[in-house]
């Protein structure tokens, strides 16, 4: 069973952006394809609307800066984030390792 995020068999999916109809093949399924399809035709409009670019490429240009800011800015949120996890996970394991010797020590005596 797969949630569309899963990889499966490569196919073959039409999608359309901008008003171009485009086929491509992946294996991430029809729900992963319509989804980066939304949110491409999404941002595209939304850039679209903010600039007074008359060029479809400029559109495309400057979407793609876009996607990739919040790509490379999530990507570091999430490292952060990791980072912080782990550093009190090796908090937690270092308390719980003084737990642990004080313990033995105690019922040792």
């Amino acid at each position: 069973m797969t949630d569309g995020m899963e990889p499966t068999e490569s196919n073959w999916y039409d999608i359309t952006i901008a008003g171009k109809q485009f086929t491509i093949s992946t294996h991430h399924g029809e729900a992963h394809v319509r989804r980066v399809e939304k949110l491409l035709g999404e941002t595209m409009d939304e850039i679209s609307s903010r600039i007074d670019a008359k060029n479809p490429l400029n559109v495309a240009l400057l979407t793609a800066l876009n996607l990739a800011d919040q790509l490379i800015l999530r990507d570091a949120e999430t490292h952060d984030s990791t980072r912080e996890w782990s550093g009190r996970l090796n908090l937690l394991v270092d308390r719980l390792g003084e737990t642990l010797r004080r313990s033995r020590a105690l019922g040792a005596e």
